[in-house]
């Protein structure tokens, strides 16, 4: 299986996918950062599975604008594709505008997208800081875990 990693940096990013493929992308958006970025997946084989699992975190006052999308031509029959993208948002000046989407023009495919942006979850950080961790090492700890 073919493992890429993008860099959420460029704002068009085209993928053609000939065989089996895990995408993984990871943004960190800091202060001040702003972010705009097309992602555009395009399977061009049939009978093949690809996975495209995008996180991103957001500090401050980052901005990040992303559009991605999955292609299934016509003719292009027994795909398996799934578009994956989460957001961890750190604070209340971020800004994210995610949007994903799927374009099937064949009937016999499977496909699936999911887009989540939250927040880290409140238990967890109160539990690593019950531990002796301190609130900036326990969120660190989290967005760590996140992205991995």
């Amino acid at each position: 299986m073919k493992q890429m990693i993008l860099d959420l940096n460029k704002a068009l990013i085209n993928i053609e996918i000939l065989k089996d493929t895990k995408i993984k992308g990871v943004y960190i958006g800091k202060a001040g950062t702003n972010i705009k970025s097309k992602i555009l997946i395009t399977f061009k084989k049939t009978h093949i599975k690809a996975t495209a699992d995008i996180r991103s975190v957001l500090y401050d006052d980052s901005k990040l604008n992303l559009d991605c999308k999955l292609v299934i031509p016509s003719g292009i029959t027994k795909v398996d594709g799934n578009l994956n993208i989460k957001v961890l948002n750190l604070s209340d000046d971020v800004v994210a505008n995610i949007t994903p989407s799927l374009e099937i023009l064949e009937n016999d495919v499977k496909c699936s997208h999911a887009l989540t942006i939250g927040r880290p979850d409140k238990k967890q950080i109160l539990y690593l800081m019950s531990r002796g961790i301190s609130l900036k090492k326990s969120i660190e700890l989290i967005v760590l875990a996140f992205t991995n």
